[in-house]
Parts: structure tokens; sequence; C-alpha cells
């Protein structure tokens, strides 16, 4: 048997990893932005991730000294509106400070991060937030969310490679662990790193210091590329009208950048 998940005996289990990239995750908000009031949305409580993932915050704390407030920690249920009652819970009902929220998933994060600016709370400015999965709401919400990708592909490829391996009569480790990765964006109030990479891209193209220029012209190279990569991120839930605009939409964008109508 190979298994995917947690480790069950007799069987070849493909496992993740979670707990660097939640660490990582928790040490960006640390060291890179000075957060030390970071609140932390629970998942169901007894589940094993979700337990890991609060150790993991408990262990980080610890590690730069940051004193463990209780009031900082909320339940949640992995669920959305988990997310928009612990903000309720720590406002509300406790009125305590925080800079930071650190979220067991992103359903949670998003949640929080949307009753948050319900409230008119600026994210990243006033309270940053980071979450873990990278689910495709992660990467569409405003602002994105920084988050923690697990490799389920890679996991599904490995157990696929594991099991013909077993079927050759070749030695296959007990447990295979992936690592999971800091995914950052801008809730936690960095760049994120697709538009870090454009600024390269244009800085690179060395045709001189206009940036409409630079723009166009880079536009004008990639339109078929833009349009490819726009059609594979659309919701294959949506309706062909919404493919069909794409094209027009980066049409526009380019007469208006040749116009003068819109500044960079």
């Amino acid at each position: 048997i190979v298994h995917i998940g947690v480790e069950i005996p007799q069987a070849h289990n493909i496992l993740i990893d979670g707990t660097a990239g939640l660490k990582a995750n928790i040490s960006h908000l640390i060291e890179d932005h000075g957060h030390r009031r970071l609140a932390f949305i629970r998942g169901i409580e007894g589940h094993e991730e979700a337990e890991q993932r609060y150790q993991v915050y408990l262990d980080t704390l610890e590690k730069y000294n940051i004193p463990f407030d209780p009031d900082l920690v909320t339940p949640g249920e992995f669920i959305f509106s988990s997310g928009q009652k612990a903000v309720a819970m720590l406002l509300d009902e406790r009125g305590v400070e925080f800079d930071a929220i650190v979220a067991a998933n992103d359903n949670m994060a998003i949640g929080a991060l949307r009753e948050l600016q319900r409230r008119g709370v600026k994210i990243p400015q006033q309270v940053a937030i980071v979450g873990f999965d990278d689910t495709d709401d992660a990467n569409s919400t405003m602002p994105p969310l920084t988050t923690v990708r697990q490799p389920l592909y890679k996991q599904g490829q490995q157990a696929a490679l594991a099991a013909l391996a077993v079927l050759k009569g070749e030695t296959v480790p007990e447990n295979i662990v992936l690592p999971a990765e800091l995914v950052v964006r801008q809730s936690c109030g960095c760049v994120s790193q697709t538009i870090q990479q454009a600024i390269v891209t244009l800085s690179d193209t060395g045709r001189g210091t206009n940036a409409d220029q630079d723009l166009t012209s880079l536009l004008e190279s990639c339109r078929d590329q833009l349009i490819v990569e726009m059609e594979t991120a659309v919701d294959p839930a949506q309706s062909q009208e919404t493919t069909t605009q794409i094209p027009q939409l980066i049409d526009s964008f380019h007469t208006d950048l040749v116009n003068g109508t819109f500044e960079t």
C-alpha cells in the first residue's frame, strides 16, 4: 500500500511537512515586518494537523522570546465564518490589540481579512494576515494572501513512483516527506513575487526610461502568452463570455497605454 496523507502502519506513506513552511510564515511576520502581537486562529481541536500548526505557533513565539498571550488565540473550524468569529472575539469580547493574524488555514484567514476590512481596518497597513494551504481564493482575494503551499501535485506524483517501484521489487522508504513552502504575497505587507518579477522584466528590457513605452512593448511581445495564461486561470465554471473578453481586456489596456490615458 502507498498512502497519501497521515502516516499509517504497514504502508509507504507520502507525507508533507507543513511545520517548516508555517515556521517560515510566522518568522517572516516577526523578522521582516516586526510584528510582536500575533493572534492565532486554531483549527478543529484534536485534529492532528490543527494541533501541529498550533504547536508551531507556540514554538515560534518561544524562539523569538515573545510572551504567549492566551487571549490572542481563538478557536476555529477551518471554515470562512471561523475567521469572522475570531475577529469579533478578539475585538468585541476580549478587546485585545494585535498587529497580525496567523490562521491555521486560508479559509479562516480570508474570513478574518474580510471581517477586518468590513470594520474599516486596512490590510496589511494596520493588521497583517497569513494563512495555510494556498487555495485558489488565497491568490484572488484583495490583497492576495501570504500563505503556505503544500506540494499536493508532487505528493501524488511521488505516490505513483513509489507504487511502481514497489511493483518492480525495489526498496522504497517507509515514509517519504515533502516540505511545504512559504508563498509571499501582499497580505503580510510585501510586494508579491509576481509583481517583483514584472518589475525586473521591465527593467531588463533596456528600452529607455519611459515606463509606458517599456510596458507597451512588453505587452505587444507577450500578448498571446498573456491570453493563454489568463484563459487558464479562469474558473471553468465561468461562462464562455468571460473567456472571450480576455483578448478585449488586453487590447483595451494596450490602447490606453498607447494613447496615454493610463498611467503606470
